[in-house]
């Protein structure tokens, strides 16, 4: 990827470019720097601004420790391994907050006895309480120098976007809503049920059930961040929206900008959560059609374990973790905008002969969900199947240089032909 500089007067504009490592996501700003954030990696890197030259200072944030629920109904200790930064934010105080994913670093069983399905009712990702689930949500906060001040777990799904007011307000864009109609994979205990319903614990223990913009302090942050804090909920509230949120930002006067699609609007709030002015977005092309994709939601939806299919492929792509199951071995995290159809069978080891039984493996056995109808897994499917594959233009030097060598030295092209690349052998 490349960095651009311009500098411009009445008689000259000069331009300058480095090339820089792949998979950048944001450029915040510095005293003589350029900190930039690493996608998948979660990693920060920072560019002086008068040589442009990479300073020699990465960082990532620090692994968390967690308690896994298993499904057995044992109970161990785990760390998630930083990665997948959605967004990162400077702080008045020169810091900076990144809102990112933590993945499951230990093994990860996936037998599940029938038993243990009666006794505990929890999935092989998760989904026995909060912040149990293989992939949770992390927010990190880093100091002037880049230094790793603190991290704690946030109890969000699909975190991806943070902002932060001026008095101190940290606002979480969660997209990863669920059906608060679908069976849940726990079972709550009669006398946990008593005590909600005494008003003596949260009514909703596993995280807010829909979309929307979770609230909390920034001093909040500065008391509780530390690894030892098991899962931590906004103080100041969760604000549900109509539609999934894509984006969050504050106004010079504090007021929280909310940006969703389907339906497609923006969302002035006052520091309550309160709407002040809503403005819909429409298109001269498609007027008030709706942006509503059955595929693109259960995409996205937390399907029952507190993690979503983006989670782990997030933006159509993968995040770069490689998992440890049980009886399996090392199984990275595959890419899905890669053009899959005519590609079945499907999964790392090719033994899902189609798509049906992919999801019923997978978001069904694994992730917690239900049994979904033929025509929303068709809806899937095929959403899934219209993804872009993130390639350069056939007239791209780098794109020649790469076919040539496909195509030569490299050999590929023995097994990868044809207009799928593939030989449609399982090896």
């Amino acid at each position: 990827m490349e960095l651009s500089s311009r500098a411009s007067s009445p008689q000259l504009i000069e331009a300058t470019s480095v090339r820089i490592e792949s998979d950048l996501r944001d450029i915040l700003p510095l005293d003589g720097e350029l900190l930039l954030t690493r996608f998948k990696r979660a990693e920060t890197l920072r560019i002086a601004t008068d040589t442009w030259a990479p300073v020699d200072a990465r960082v990532r944030p620090a692994r968390v420790p967690s308690k896994f629920n298993e499904p057995s109904g044992a109970v161990v200790v785990d760390y998630l391994v930083p990665e997948v930064a959605w967004r990162t934010v400077a702080l008045a105080d020169g810091g900076h907050l990144m809102v990112h994913q933590g993945a499951r670093q230990g093994e990860i069983p996936l037998e599940v006895s029938d038993a243990d399905r009666r006794r505990h009712a929890g999935s092989p990702y998760g989904g026995q309480g909060k912040c149990d689930s293989v992939v949770q949500t992390v927010l990190t906060h880093f100091d002037g120098a880049g230094k790793v001040l603190g991290s704690v777990l946030v109890d969000a799904v699909l975190a991806v976007d943070v902002a932060v007011s001026q008095e101190g307000i940290v606002a979480i864009a969660q997209a990863g809503a669920r059906d608060p109609a679908q069976p849940r994979p726990v079972l709550v205990p009669k006398d946990e049920v008593e005590r909600v319903r005494a008003g003596l614990v949260d009514p909703e223990p596993f995280g807010p059930a829909g979309t929307g913009v979770l609230l909390l302090n920034i001093d909040d942050l500065s008391n509780g961040m530390s690894a030892s804090v098991p899962c931590f909920r906004p103080r100041r509230g969760f604000v549900a929206t109509d539609g999934q949120v894509t984006a969050v930002a504050f106004t010079p006067d504090d007021r929280l900008v909310v940006q969703q699609r389907a339906p497609a609007k923006l969302t002035l709030r006052d520091s309550t959560g309160e709407t002040t002015v809503e403005l819909p977005l429409t298109n001269a092309s498609y007027g008030d059609r709706s942006y509503y994709d059955t595929g693109h939601e259960l995409f996205h939806r937390d399907v029952g374990a507190g993690v979503a299919c983006a989670s782990c492929h997030p933006e159509g792509g993968d995040d770069g973790h490689t998992w440890r199951f049980s009886g399996f071995g090392p199984r990275r995290t595959q890419a899905v905008n890669v053009g899959l159809a005519n590609t079945a069978p499907f999964h790392w080891a090719g033994d899902m002969p189609d798509f049906k039984a992919l999801l019923d493996e997978v978001m069904v056995g694994r992730m917690g969900g239900v049994h979904q109808s033929t025509e929303r897994i068709g809806s899937l499917e095929q959403w899934l199947y219209s993804l872009p594959a993130p390639v350069r233009t056939p007239d791209d030097p780098a794109a020649a240089r790469g076919r040539t060598l496909f195509e030569g030295a490299a050999d590929c092209a023995s097994c990868h032909s044809g207009p799928q690349l593939t030989n449609s052998e399982t090896v």
